[in-house]
């Protein structure tokens, strides 16, 4: 037998739950705005401490995307944004 305390487990997902509900019916940002507002409505806009990646084929526009993020968070929020590209 498993001596395994299912009763945490219960509690943390309804912790999830809840604020993945309150996240989902929230009308404000609970970052920073990226500019593209179905972008902010479906991730909340971009919260400080994270990493994002943005990824796709060649010549889909990423490059052009990302700019465009970052000259309205720039002169948005005047904000510093730190951007890496590889070089390939």
């Amino acid at each position: 037998m498993c001596d395994t305390d299912y009763s945490n487990l219960r509690e943390m997902l309804k912790g999830c739950l809840c604020e993945v509900q309150a996240k989902a019916t929230k009308s404000c940002l609970s970052g920073i705005s990226s500019g593209f507002e179905p972008l902010d409505y479906l991730t909340g806009g971009f919260e400080n401490g994270k990493v994002y990646v943005i990824g796709g084929r060649p010549c889909m526009g990423k490059e052009e995307f990302m700019l465009s993020m970052i000259i309205d968070i720039i002169l948005e929020s005047k904000l510093p944004v730190l951007l890496f590209q590889p070089i390939i």
